[in-house]
Order: structure tokens, then C-alpha cells, then sequence
């Protein structure tokens, strides 16, 4: 595919954006209310859907080992990602704050269709908090399936989300539905909160791309309204869509000064063809593009006549103790390979944009 078709971005980075309103997680973990809290985990699963409405470009396909990292100070957390598997595509992802985890893999099965793709999403999404009086709190929920309808003739792809999204709490038995996903401006939705007995306790409403309300019942067999408030607002987005990066997406492939010591050579940031697309030399990347492909295309084939299996770098796979699903966990080696001296740093890190 032409690198033109591109924006100059990984799928690595694009996935730190499931983490821009990563405030609700913060202000969820504080709250003595369990209702309450799962209100604002689910909110915060809702709020990365509202980046597919700028999904009118394409992100380049991570190679495989190929890493990112980003840490928000002002939200107090740390992102890191890997690209864990090359066919299909599959990514690791990992985020953590004092008080919270949220970690999940990210990977499709996709239908082509005449004028549609259907999008399947694969994987759960688990977020552990670490609550005020000392014990945790495990959520998980799966992300709804997507349809892009291609137009006919000309004009933008419509993209819709389908499916109901079951946020649980595996602690309390509480368990948030929502349904009602599509992307349209303007969109309605709605989410009902039961609790462990099957009652309705609460309630989400809002539209897509705007703001999220919750309801918290007085009595669960009235429906009485007690509290309803806003649990969440959406930035403002760009109207611009030649490039269709919000504000906090350009910030992600800034590498400061301080920063490109810390950085491993496998970073997303350091891709010669993804730079070269940023900064207009369209050619250049088309070249680099190659040169990177056909560098993974050797690595697959040393491997294979080794008889040697990839491995992940910095994930293993784990059964949940609490769900018995299977995932990838981060053990946080990364971070402390980050933290040795510079000539200890990454030493043992292949530099897969090069060799």
C-alpha cells in the first residue's frame, strides 16, 4: 500500500489514545461507592470510542517487536505497548498509575464485503484499581464490534459500532450494559447498571462525541432518580480531517531531548519511514517502507530455518485468576531495563529498523 494512504502514526501509538480521558480511571478509584465507580469505568470504556469518528486514515502496521512507550505526568500514568504477533496482527498493551492497572491485547478478524468491512475485536480488557481501604478491584469488558461502509462513488467512509459491552466487576457481581454504538454526531446511547441480585440500580445516557451522564437509583424497585450528573465531557476534536490527529495524537511521536536516551531502538518514534511521512517526504518513506518489510521478511525467514518461535520481549502470556481467561501480561522488565545505565541500556535489544 502506498505510504501516502498512511498517517504518520503506528497502531501502537494510535491504541494510547484508548487513554486520553484516563481521568475517569483516577477519579473512579477514589469514589466509596461501587455503583458509582463502575459508572466511571464504563464511562472511560466508552470514551475510547469516540476517536473512531477520526479513523479516516490508516495507521502504519507495527513490525513485530516493535515498541512504544508514553507517560503522562499530569494524569500520573505510563503506556507501553508491543507488537506481540505479525500474522494476524496482534499488540500488547499495558498502563499503570499508583492506582490503577489496565492492560489488554488488541487484535481483529476481519470481513471484507462488497462496499464493507466488518471489524471483529478480539481479547478482554482488564483494569485492576487499588482502592482507599487497601483491597482491589478487578473490571473487564470486550470492545463491540465495527463496520466501515465504503462509499460507492466518493465522500468518507460511515463507520458504526455494533454489539452490546459488558463492563463487570468481578469483585461486586455489578455489571454494566451498554449498547446503542455508533459513531454518527449526534448518536444516542444508553448503559443500565445491575447489581449482583439482577436489579436495576443505574443508568448511562449520552451521545457519542459529546458528554455521559449517570443516574444512580434511590430505590431499585421504583426506579427513583437519586443523583444524576455528568461523568464526562469529549474534548474538542479537530475539524481539519486531511490529517485527522487530535491535539493529544500530534503530541505522541514528539521525542524530547531528555527523552531519546531513555527510548529503546525498537520505539515506534524512531521509524525512519513513519518520520519521513511527518515531515512531507513521501518518496523517502515509500522507500523506507520497503527496506523495513523486507528487513522482517529476512528475520521471518532466519527464524524459520532455525526452527526458532518468536517470542514477546516484554509480555508472557498468563491465566487470569479471577476469570480464567488467558492474557498478556506485562511483568515490567521494560521499565527496568529503561532505568539502567546508559551503557547497560538496551544493549540486548535488537534494532529491528536496521539489522
Amino acid at each position: 500500500m502506498p505510504v501516502t494512504l498512511n498517517e504518520p502514526l503506528s497502531q501502537l501509538q494510535r491504541h494510547a489514545e484508548d487513554l486520553e480521558y484516563a481521568e475517569l480511571i483516577n477519579r473512579a478509584v477514589d469514589l466509596k461507592d461501587s455503583v458509582k465507580r463502575l459508572l466511571y469505568v464504563a464511562s472511560f470504556a466508552c470514551s475510547k470510542h469516540v476517536s473512531a469518528s477520526s479513523l479516516y486514515t490508516r495507521s502504519f502496521n507495527p513490525l513485530l517487536g516493535e515498541t512504544y512507550e508514553f507517560v503522562d505526568p499530569k494524569k500520573k500514568y505510563r503506556y507501553f505497548a508491543e507488537q506481540i504477533q505479525h500474522h494476524p496482527p496482534m499488540l500488547a498493551i499495558c498502563a499503570e498509575s499508583p492506582r490503577w492497572t489496565y492492560h489488554g491485547e488488541a487484535a481483529t478478524r476481519n470481513v471484507l464485503r462488497m462496499t464493507a468491512i466488518d471489524v471483529n475485536h478480539i481479547g478482554t480488557w482488564f483494569l485492576t484499581l487499588r482502592l482507599l481501604d487497601g483491597t482491589e478491584e478487578l473490571y473487564t469488558w470486550r470492545k463491540p464490534g465495527m463496520v466501515v461502509k465504503m462509499p460507492l462513488v466518493s465522500g468518507e467512509p460511515v463507520i458504526e459500532e455494533y454489539g452490546a459491552v459488558n463492563v463487570r466487576n468481578w469483585s461486586t457481581g455489578e455489571v454494566c450494559t451498554i449498547d446503542g454504538f455508533k459513531v454518527d454526531a449526534g448518536s444516542e446511547f444508553r448503559g443500565k447498571v445491575f447489581n449482583e441480585l439482577g436489579r436495576l440500580c443505574a443508568e448511562l445516557s449520552g451521545c457519542w462525541n459529546e458528554t455521559i451522564v449517570g443516574n444512580v437509583f434511590a430505590d431499585t424497585e421504583r426506579k427513583e432518580e437519586f443523583q444524576k450528573f455528568q461523568i464526562w465531557e469529549s474534548n474538542r476534536r479537530r475539524a481539519n480531517r486531511v490529517d485527522c490527529l487530535t491535539p493529544f495524537l500530534v503530541g505522541l511521536n514528539d521525542i524530547p531531548r531528555k527523552l531519546r536516551n531513555y527510548i529503546p531502538p525498537t520505539d515506534s518514534r524512531l521509524r525512519p519511514d513513519q518520520r519521513a511521512l511527518e515531515d512531507g517526504q513521501c518518496e523517502f518513506a515509500d522507500v523506507e517502507k520497503k527496506r523495513l518489510e523486507d528487513l522482517q521478511r529476512k528475520r521471518q525467514r532466519r527464524r524459520k530455518e532455525d526452527k526458532l518461535d518468536y517470542a514477546p520481549r516484554w509480555f508472557k502470556r498468563e491465566k487470569c485468576i479471577v476469570t480464567g481467561e488467558d492474557h498478556w501480561s506485562c511483568d515490567r522488565e521494560y521499565w527496568r531495563e529503561r532505568e539502567r545505565s546508559n551503557e547497560e541500556r538496551w544493549k540486548s535489544v535488537e534494532n529491528i529498523f536496521t539489522a
